[in-house]
């Protein structure tokens, strides 16, 4: 029931305003002036806001990072359309924010609003910075001084963003009313938050590697030192979705990608699934949970309209299939696409709330597994462990990196493998954890050097972060890892057809080059500020 008042109380405050909200957000007649709103209200709003940004990103990222296949070019994954709906709302709740900031100086009792409000703030407008590279930000959401806001500079967004996370780390510990709905912890809990605020300020300071790795490790070390960060799954930065479709679509979107009538959407990436299946001596223990089969045989490799890569002799499908049922397609293919939508492997029940792998290979619909009530896993302690090793192997800060290798891999498994309950025929193991662990500590310490090392590190990131492409993402520009090796295996295939480069940043919304006019198009080449890798050192 949680859910779904917060989502009627979503609808009284933004809904209506949704589609006349563009950058330089000019006056609305809709939005809710302060004497008419609530803090609670608003914070909801936000919330629900940043989920939905967040999981747009993502979205926009599994493709290209190869989770799931990718239907031809880079170009057709990343243009001038793709963040428009993220642009405009991404505004929207940064004007929501504001809102929150005035109330809470008129009464300070509602200080914790507003800190979560800034949080998450900060930690969207690092994302977008992240994907974007620099935007509107200083003089953005002023449209009376500013009608057509300048971009901000990268770095400087992160200087602001820094301080941003402070102030509120500070707003957390004043005395203060409790939210009524805090969608991620339990009301809004000071130490959760904390840690989500600390840690945020910890991958920011690790993108800043190359470009400032004094900065970066001061930074880290300060934190690992002083402050408190995702250490459990009890900390993890997390929304729960629920399996209910009314009186709103709250079900996982991979759910609705793969288990709705009329057979899946897309392909998952034979690339990817090799690894799961092939890249250790024995398969992944998370395979099943990553993975659902809904086929119970091999498709017919003769047969054109069934699987096309098979008979047209083209060498860059690396993979076509993969064997034991596992139906998917190689990286950028745009081959044709048969009736083959209750064939197609899907996400299984890690993270987005289908089916658990045992066999049964009954066609994926909505009553399967847990009917769509995923996570999106914005922050994991897996995740936190692995930059961690990062940072501690390339910066020389606090930590042994072959450990926090091995502390990320464990977080992972604990994590995907206590999910949900499975039938224990099918169920990873102890010893098969264990197993997995035991090959990467071995492969790590047999590594030549430290790129080997950090490929490694990377790897194993990449792979605990299924469903979830954001920190890939970043980790593939930041390091050019993971890549083919003798150790590493093949977990970045190239694209089948030929393309015109990696997607180094997102371009602007078309929507808002149109209507502001201080904004100039960029392309997918343009790099973010970290980013100062060669051109063309990933595909």
């Amino acid at each position: 029931m949680k859910i779904y008042k917060i989502f009627i109380l979503m609808f009284v405050l933004v809904l209506s305003s949704c589609e006349s909200l563009e950058l330089d957000l000019q006056n609305d007649p809709n939005n809710l002036t302060l004497e008419q709103s609530s803090p609670d209200f608003l914070l909801n709003g936000v919330q629900i806001d940043f989920r939905d940004l967040m999981s747009s990103f993502n979205g926009s990222t599994l493709g290209v990072m190869r989770y799931h296949s990718q239907f031809g070019t880079y170009a057709n994954s990343v243009d001038n359309l793709t963040l428009n709906g993220v642009w405009s709302t991404a505004y929207r709740l940064r004007s929501n924010v504001a809102l929150i900031k005035d109330i809470a100086d008129s009464d300070p009792k509602f200080a914790k609003h507003y800190a979560i409000a800034r949080i998450l703030e900060a930690y969207l407008f690092a994302t977008f910075t992240d994907f974007v590279g620099d935007i509107p930000f200083e003089q953005a959401n002023n449209p009376i001084e500013f009608p057509n806001p300048e971009v901000s500079l990268g770095e400087d967004i992160y200087d602001a963003l820094f301080i941003q996370i402070d102030e509120a780390i500070a707003l957390l510990n004043m005395p203060s009313t409790e939210p009524v709905n805090d969608l991620f912890f339990d009301n809004g809990d000071v130490t959760n938050w904390t840690k989500v605020a600390n840690t945020l300020k910890f991958k920011m300071y690790l993108n800043l590697r190359l470009i400032n790795p004094t900065a970066a490790t001061s930074g880290i070390t300060n934190l690992i030192n002083t402050a408190s960060l995702i250490e459990s799954a009890n900390d993890d930065f997390q929304f729960q979705y629920s399996n209910s479709s009314s009186p709103v679509e709250s079900r996982h979107p991979l759910f609705r990608r793969g288990y709705l009538p009329g057979g899946a959407g897309g392909y998952m990436s034979n690339g990817y699934m090799n690894q799961l299946i092939n890249g250790k001596s024995n398969p992944d223990p998370r395979l099943r949970y990553y993975i659902y089969r809904q086929a119970d045989r091999d498709p017919d490799q003769a047969n054109n309209a069934e699987l096309p890569c098979s008979v047209n002799g083209n060498p860059a499908f690396v993979y076509c299939y993969l064997g034991n049922f596992y139906w998917g397609r190689d990286h950028a293919s745009s081959e044709g696409i048969p009736a083959d939508g209750i064939l197609r492997s899907v996400y299984g029940i890690y993270p987005a709330g289908g089916a658990f792998d045992d066999d049964s290979a009954i066609e994926a619909s909505l009553n399967e597994g847990l009917q769509g009530a995923g996570i999106l896993p914005i922050l994991s302690s897996s995740y936190v462990k692995f930059m961690q090793a990062e940072a501690a192997l390339m910066l020389g800060t606090p930590g042994n990196a072959a450990s926090l290798l091995v502390d990320g891999i464990t977080n992972s498994m604990d994590k995907v493998t206590n999910f949900a309950s499975v039938p224990a025929t099918f169920a990873a193991t102890s010893a098969d954890i264990q197993t997995y662990i035991d090959e990467v500590s071995l492969e790590y310490t047999n590594a030549a050097d430290n790129d080997e090392r950090l490929n490694i590190i990377m790897r194993e990131y990449y792979l605990a972060s299924f469903g979830y492409a954001i920190e890939a993402y970043n980790g593939y520009r930041r390091t050019g890892f993971p890549q083919s090796s003798a150790l590493a295996g093949f977990p970045m295939q190239d694209p089948v057809e030929t393309t015109t480069g990696f997607p180094r940043n997102f371009r602007y919304a078309r929507d808002a080059v149109l209507s502001n006019t201080s904004l100039d198009d960029n392309t997918v080449f343009d790099k973010v500020f970290w980013d100062n890798n060669p051109d063309g050192f990933i595909e």
